[in-house]
């Protein structure tokens, strides 16, 4: 089931991704601006607006890290389960469950960004590199 999640969302994610990357560099910058000239509103309702895209990124990333560390914490289970005591057949498909949770699922855009909190870190970084380019331009 998160293979066909991720094979139906991994476009509309990398496109959530590249936009939300690009509009919080760009707001942030914006919300500089207005904080230079005192807007109050302006500053308030930007501050809103970067809240909810940071909230949006780092929604995803939490979820494609939870997905792996379940992952992980199914392949401990499997190992730390009574084995030795189980029939020969039991013996065998535990061997399968154990070597397909081996590569772990990923939630994913565009099948090469892999969502987790180091890429959030990463995200936000480039949103910041994205300013420091606008105000070093403009």
């Amino acid at each position: 089931m998160t293979q066909w999640l991720n094979d139906t969302f991994r476009i509309p994610l990398l496109y959530d991704l590249l936009t939300t990357t690009v509009l919080i560099g760009l707001v942030v910058y914006q919300f500089l601006l207005h904080l230079d000239e005192a807007h109050v509103f302006g500053v308030v309702q930007l501050a809103t607006y970067i809240l909810s895209m940071t909230i949006l990124v780092y929604t995803n990333c939490f979820m494609g890290e939870c997905l792996h560390t379940e992952c992980a914490a199914l392949l401990n289970a499997y190992y730390e389960c009574n084995w030795y005591e189980m029939s020969d057949f039991c013996k065998k498909a535990l061997i399968i469950c154990m070597e397909t949770t081996q590569n772990p699922i990923h939630l994913t855009a565009g099948k090469f960004h892999i969502f987790s909190l180091e890429s959030f870190a990463q995200i936000m970084k480039s949103s910041m590199v994205y300013v420091s380019m606008l105000r070093k331009i403009i």
